[in-house]
C-alpha cells in the first residue's frame, strides 16, 4: 500500500492532516492506517488536496470498511463551542445516490463542549455541510479513510452591515419626517404580519433618514424595505449581497386606484380569480441598472411594486386593486390554476398607464388553461408517490421549465403546473426516481381547455462509468462531470469520488447513442472533453491544464496599482480584482487560439481594451496595464421625419466593446456610460427599420451629445382593420393571433403596419379558428374591412414504405414556418390553407412534397431511400454533421451523424434520398472547435 499525505492549509489556525490512502500494491502487503487529526477553519478557502502517488502503481479498489467520525462545532471568534446545528455527510462517486450507505443529515446536539460523534460513516470521499443560525454555512469535501476519523470545524458569524436611507415625498421632494420604515428578510408584503418572521421597524428621524443594522442572509440575500404609510402608496425595495453602505432614496408616492372586469373571449365572467399587477421593466428601467463598463456589473438595489386586489374576483368578474403607486405602468398577471392572460409571438404584456388620483379601468381577457395529471409507475406499474420532475413547456415564442420534487402521500394523480406561457404549445416531462431510474414524455400537445391524463413507466438505463485523472495519472478527486445526449439533449452531470471514479446514470438514451462528456477540476484549472457511445464502461478521461493569461493594472501612468479593477474577457467571462498590487491572473475557460480581447475597468477611470493571442497551454503575460482619464458618457435621441419620439434599441458599436444595448424611453432617449476613449457609432432599431449614426469622438470632458437619429415611417401607416364573420356579424372580442390583438365589439383593431401584402392571418373567435382573406396595405390606406373564412380542419394519414406510421412525429414547413407535430394514431390535423407542403422526418431520413386539400382523404405515403453522403472532413478530429436536404425551396433536416472515432475525418450518411444538401459540419474537442456550412450531392 502506499501512502498519501494531505495538506490543508489555513489563514487562522494551524492544523495538521496525515492518512493513509486504501488501496493494495501487487505483491498485498498491507501497511498500517495511521491516524489522521484535522481542523478545517472556514474562512480560508481549502486549495487543492495534496497527493503524493508513487507511479504505475494500480489502483485496486477494496471493499469499505465503517468509519467513525468524532468532531467539533466552534465559534471562529472566540473558540466557544457551538451546540446546536445542522449537519450532512454525502459520499461522492459510488455511494452518492440516496438510500445508499454512508449517508448522514440532521440536527446534532452536541456535548456542552461542542463535541460529536457519528458513526456508520464509509471510507469515501464526502461532503460535509454545517449549517447554524446567525453563522455562515460552511462546506466542504474530504477523503475519509481512516476507522477513526477527527475534524473540528471553526463557523464564522454573519458580518453586520448598515442600512441607510432617506424618505422624500415624491410630488414636492420634500424631506418626510417621522414614517416608518420596514425591513424585513422575507420579499412577501404578506409577511410583515406574520408572527414567525422577524420584522424590524424604525423612523425617520427630522432630516427624513433612517438606518438599521443588520446581517446578511446565508444566500448573500439582506432583505426587503418596506413602507407602508397611510395614505401613500405601498412600495417595497430589494438590497442584495452587493450593497455597499450607499444612502437609498425612498419615495412616498401618491395613490390611485384600479378597477376591472376578467371575461372569457365569449364575454362570460370569472370569479374567483386573484388579480395583481407589477410595474413594467420593459418600459421602466431598472433601479441602479449599469451596463457593462461599470464597476459593478450587478445592481446592488432593486426597486419593484406589486400589488393584489383585496378579494378574488366577484361573480361578476369584477376586482379592485386600491392603493397603488402613481403615475406608473403596470402589468397584469392573475394567480389561477383554471386561466390564463394569453400572449402571442412579440406581444408584449398586458399593460396599461395609470395616472395620479384617478381611477382606471381594464378588462381582461383570459382563456382556459389546460391540465395535465400525471402518474409515474415503476416496471411492475405500481405507482411511485416520491420521484423529482422536470416540466418544459414549448410554443411559437419560445419555452419555460421548472423543477419541482413531488412527494404523494397515496396513489392520486398529481396535477403538473403549467408555466404561464400560450397554450397549444408542447409540454415535455421527466422524472427521476430515487433510485436514478427515469421516465419521460415529449411532445403533449396542449390545448386550451382540455384535460391531459398521463401515465409514466419508471426504466432503469445502463450506466457511463470510468476514471477521471490528471496530466501525471493521480486521480482527480471531485471533479465535476456532465454528460449530454446529442440525439435528444437530455442531460446528467456527477461527480468522482476519492479514486476518480464516477457512474452517470439516467439517461435517455438508447444503445450506441454518442455522449458528450464535459469534465472540470474542483479548480477550474483542469478541463476535458470527450466523447463516448452510451453504456461505456471504465471510459479513462484525462485533464488538461488551461491556458492562463496574467498581467498588473496601473493608473495614471504612474507606479500607482490599481487595488479594485475588474476584467471581462471576449465578452462572456467577468472577474473582479481586489488587491494591493494590482495583480491579475485568470484561467480561460477553454484553449480558443486565435485573437481574444479582455476589457478592463475600474471606478472613475476609462475602461481600456487589451487583445493578445496565446498559444496552446501556455501562459500568455500581458504586462502592465495603464489605466488613465475619465470614462466616456454618451447620450441622444430616436426620432422620426417629424421630430416625435421614436421607441427603439439602440447599439454601440463596433459590437464586440460588450453587450451595450439599451431602449429608448418615453422622449425617444438613450444613453450609455462608463465608455472607453475611442470612436463609435450608434445603431438603432426599430419598427420602420434600422439607423446608423457616423463615426463619434467621444470627449472625455463633458458629456458627448449625438445628433438626432432619424427614422423614416413613410413605408408604414396605422390601419383600422374590422373584421368580419361569414355570417356578416363583427368578430367582437376576438383574438388576432398574428399580432396578439383583442378585437372590440365591433370587430376592430388599430395597428401600425408596414406597406405590402398580408395573408394568412389567423383569429381566434368564441373557441374557433377563421383565416382571414389576403388584405394589401399602401400608403392610403387608413380603414380596411376583412372577411373571415371559416378555416375547415385538414386531416392528413402519414405512412411509411406502405404501413400506417404510430408513436411517431413529423416536421412540415407550411409559408416559411418550420413546425413539429407528434403524430401518435398516424393522423395529423392542419388549420392552414391547403396547398403544397413539405413534410420531413429526421428518424426514418425521409422527406416529401405533398398537396393537401379541404374536404378529402389527404394520404402521404413517406418512401425510405439508398443513397449515401461520403463526408471528407478537414483533419482528424471528433466531428458531427446534420444534413439538410433541399426539397421545393425548403432546407429539411433529414439526417445526421458523427465520426466512429476520436481520430476520423470521415462521415457517411447512409439510406438517404438523392439530391442536394447543406451540411451543417461541428467539431468540439480539447484541442479544436468550430462549425461551418457546405454543399453536396448525394446520388
Amino acid at each position: 500500500m502506499y501512502k498519501r499525505i494531505i495538506n490543508i492549509s489555513l489563514a487562522f489556525s494551524v492544523l495538521l492532516f496525515l492518512a493513509t490512502g486504501c488501496g493494495k500494491k501487487t505483491e498485498e502487503k498491507q501497511i498500517p492506517l495511521q491516524k489522521k487529526t484535522q481542523h478545517i477553519n472556514q474562512n480560508e478557502k481549502i486549495e487543492n488536496v495534496v497527493r503524493e502517488r508513487a507511479m504505475n502503481v494500480p489502483i485496486v479498489a477494496q471493499s469499505l470498511f465503517q468509519v467513525i467520525l468524532y468532531g467539533a462545532v466552534l465559534d471562529i471568534t472566540d473558540g466557544h463551542p457551538i451546540t446546536n446545528f445542522y449537519f450532512s455527510a454525502t459520499p461522492r462517486g459510488l455511494y452518492k445516490k440516496a438510500g445508499s450507505p454512508g449517508h448522514f443529515s440532521g440536527n446534532i446536539a452536541p456535548d456542552v463542549d461542542g463535541k460529536f460523534v457519528l458513526s456508520n460513516l464509509l471510507e469515501s470521499t464526502y461532503t460535509l455541510k454545517v449549517d447554524c443560525d446567525n453563522f455562515r454555512t460552511f462546506e466542504t469535501n474530504i477523503f475519509l479513510c481512516e476507522r477513526e476519523s477527527f475534524v473540528d470545524f471553526s463557523l464564522a458569524p454573519l458580518k453586520n452591515i448598515t442600512i441607510k436611507g432617506k424618505v422624500v415625498f415624491e410630488a414636492t421632494g420634500k424631506i418626510a419626517p417621522n414614517i416608518t420604515v420596514l425591513l424585513s428578510p422575507s420579499a412577501n408584503y404578506s409577511d410583515l404580519y406574520a408572527t414567525n418572521i422577524p420584522v424590524r421597524k424604525t423612523k425617520t428621524d427630522i432630516n427624513g433618514k433612517f438606518s438599521f443594522v443588520s446581517s446578511t442572509i446565508k444566500d448573500g440575500w439582506i432583505g426587503a424595505l418596506f413602507i407602508d404609510e397611510p395614505g401613500y402608496a405601498r412600495a417595497k425595495y430589494y438590497i442584495y449581497k452587493n450593497y455597499s453602505g450607499e444612502e437609498i432614496s425612498l419615495l412616498l408616492r401618491d395613490v390611485s386606484c384600479i378597477k376591472g372586469v376578467v371575461k372569457t373571449l365569449d364575454g362570460n365572467p370569472v370569479s374567483n380569480i386573484l388579480v395583481n399587477v407589477y410595474n413594467d421593466y420593459h418600459y421602466a428601467p431598472k433601479f441602479g441598472h449599469k451596463n457593462s463598463f461599470s464597476k459593478e456589473l450587478d445592481d446592488s438595489i432593486g426597486v419593484k411594486f406589486e400589488y393584489k386586489a383585496t378579494s378574488p374576483t366577484t361573480s361578476s368578474g369584477e376586482f379592485i386593486i386600491s392603493n397603488v403607486a402613481a403615475p406608473e405602468t403596470y402589468c397584469f398577471k392573475i394567480d389561477s390554476e383554471d386561466y390564463f392572460i394569453p400572449l402571442t409571438l412579440h406581444a408584449e404584456p398586458k399593460s396599461m398607464k395609470v395616472n395620479k388620483g384617478a381611477v382606471a379601468e381594464i378588462e381582461l381577457i383570459v382563456l382556459p388553461k389546460s391540465k395535465v395529471f400525471l402518474k409515474v409507475c415503476d416496471e411492475k406499474k405500481q405507482p411511485v408517490l416520491n420521484y423529482k420532475l422536470d416540466v418544459m413547456v414549448q410554443d411559437e415564442r419560445g419555452s419555460d421549465s421548472y423543477k419541482k420534487q413531488v412527494s404523494l402521500s397515496s396513489d392520486t394523480w398529481y396535477r403538473v403546473t403549467i408555466p404561464e406561457i400560450d397554450n397549444n404549445g408542447k409540454l415535455s416531462l421527466t422524472a427521476t426516481a430515487n433510485d436514478e431510474k427515469v421516465a419521460a414524455t415529449n411532445g403533449v400537445i396542449l390545448v386550451a381547455g382540455e384535460t391531459n391524463f398521463i401515465t409514466m413507466i419508471l426504466s432503469s438505463e445502463s450506466q457511463i462509468s470510468g476514471f477521471v485523472y490528471y496530466p501525471d495519472e493521480s486521480p482527480a478527486i471531485d471533479a465535476w462531470l456532465s454528460a449530454n445526449v446529442i440525439s435528444n439533449d437530455s442531460f446528467k452531470y456527477a461527480y468522482t469520488d476519492y479514486l476518480g471514479y464516477f457512474e452517470i446514470a439516467g439517461l435517455l438514451a438508447k444503445s450506441n447513442d454518442n455522449i458528450e462528456i464535459y469534465v472540470s477540476d474542483k479548480t477550474r484549472s483542469y478541463k476535458a472533453e470527450t466523447n463516448v457511445l452510451f453504456g461505456s464502461q471504465d471510459v479513462e478521461i484525462y485533464l488538461s491544464p488551461l491556458p492562463k493569461i496574467f498581467g498588473r493594472v496601473s493608473l495614471d501612468y504612474s507606479d500607482n496599482p490599481a487595488t479594485n479593477f475588474t476584467i471581462s474577457i471576449n465578452n462572456w467571462k467577468t472577474v473582479a480584482f481586489r488587491n494591493d498590487e494590482g495583480k491579475f491572473s485568470v484561467n480561460m475557460s477553454s484553449n480558443r487560439q486565435g485573437t481574444n480581447f479582455i476589457y478592463i475597468t475600474s471606478a472613475g477611470y476609462a475602461p481600456k481594451k487589451v487583445y493578445f493571442d496565446f498559444i496552446k497551454n501556455k501562459a500568455c503575460n500581458l504586462g502592465e496595464i495603464i489605466l488613465a482619464g475619465k470614462p466616456v458618457t454618451i447620450t441622444g435621441r430616436v426620432v422620426d421625419q417629424n421630430g416625435k419620439p421614436v421607441g427603439a434599441y439602440v447599439y454601440l458599436l463596433p459590437e464586440d466593446s460588450g453587450e451595450l444595448n439599451v431602449r429608448t424611453d418615453s422622449n425617444g432617449k438613450y444613453i450609455f456610460t462608463d465608455l472607453p476613449i475611442e470612436p463609435v457609432k450608434i445603431r438603432a432599431h426599430t419598427f420602420h427599420g434600422t439607423v446608423e449614426s457616423g463615426v463619434i469622438h467621444p470627449s472625455p470632458d463633458k458629456l458627448t451629445k449625438v445628433p438626432d437619429l432619424v427614422v423614416y415611417n413613410t413605408n408604414a401607416v396605422v390601419v383600422e382593420i374590422t373584421f368580419v364573420l361569414p355570417t356578416g356579424d363583427y368578430a367582437s372580442d376576438a383574438l388576432v393571433q398574428n399580432i396578439g390583438k383583442i378585437t372590440d365589439e365591433k370587430g376592430t383593431i388599430k395597428k401600425h403596419l408596414r406597406f405590402g401584402e398580408y395573408k394568412n392571418w389567423r383569429i381566434l373567435y368564441e373557441d374557433k379558428i377563421y383565416r382571414a382573406e389576403d388584405f394589401y396595405v399602401s400608403q392610403n390606406t387608413k380603414e380596411l374591412r376583412v372577411k373571415l373564412i371559416g378555416s375547415s380542419e385538414i386531416k392528413v394519414a402519414f405512412s411509411l414504405n406502405g404501413k400506417p406510421m404510430k408513436k411517431d412525429y413529423v416536421r412540415y414547413n407550411y409559408n416559411g414556418e418550420e413546425i413539429y407535430e407528434d403524430i401518435p394514431n398516424g393522423i395529423l390535423v392542419v388549420t392552414n390553407r391547403p396547398g403544397k407542403y413539405v413534410f420531413f422526418n429526421e428518424r426514418h431520413k425521409v422527406a416529401i412534397v405533398a398537396e393537401l386539400y379541404e374536404n378529402e382523404d389527404n394520404v402521404v405515403n413517406f418512401k425510405t431511400e439508398n443513397s449515401t453522403l461520403n463526408v471528407e472532413l478537414p483533419y482528424k478530429a471528433s466531428w458531427a454533421v446534420s444534413g439538410m436536404l433541399k426539397i421545393n425551396g425548403v432546407k429539411a433536416e433529414i439526417a445526421s451523424g458523427g465520426t466512429e472515432t476520436y481520430n476520423s475525418k470521415k462521415i457517411f450518411l447512409k439510406n438517404i434520398p438523392a439530391g442536394e444538401y447543406e451540411l451543417w459540419v461541428r467539431c468540439n474537442t480539447p484541442s479544436a472547435k468550430t462549425n461551418f456550412t457546405m454543399r453536396a450531392t448525394a446520388y
